[in-house]
C-alpha cells in the first residue's frame, strides 16, 4: 500500500503473530523504515542528505522513472511472503548510503 508519504512493504498477520514493516519520510526529510511487532521494532534511518543517491540505486531497477522514493522501495522491495528490512540494510551498506539503526 503506497501514500504519498507511506508505504507498507511488509505485512504479515497470524492468530499467534503480526510483523510489518513500513517505509515513510518524516518531518525532516529523512527516511524512516521499520520493522516489527508489537513487541519490539528495527528502525532504519537514511538522512535527507543521502536519498538522492538512494533514488538513483533504486532507479537503476527497471521501474518507472516518475516513481518518487517510496514508490520505488515498493516496486524493489515490496513483497509478500519475505521481510525486506535486511535486504534494504544490505543494498545501504553495500552503495555505502549511510544510515542508522536502532531497536526498543
Amino acid at each position: 500500500m503506497t501514500d504519498s508519504d507511506h508505504v507498507t512493504l511488509f505485512r504479515r498477520k497470524t492468530p499467534r503473530a503480526f510483523w510489518l514493516v513500513d517505509a515513510k519520510i518524516d518531518q525532516r526529510g529523512d527516511l524512516i523504515v521499520t520493522s516489527g511487532d508489537a513487541h519490539r521494532e528495527w528502525v532504519l534511518t537514511v538522512k535527507q542528505d543521502q536519498l538522492a543517491a538512494l533514488k538513483q540505486i533504486l532507479s537503476t531497477v527497471q521501474t518507472d522513472p516518475s516513481l518518487g522514493l517510496l514508490g520505488l522501495l515498493e516496486a524493489r522491495f515490496g513483497r509478500e511472503k519475505v521481510n525486506p528490512f535486511e535486504d534494504i540494510k544490505s543494498l545501504l551498506e553495500t552503495n555505502e548510503i549511510a544510515f542508522k539503526t536502532t531497536v526498543w
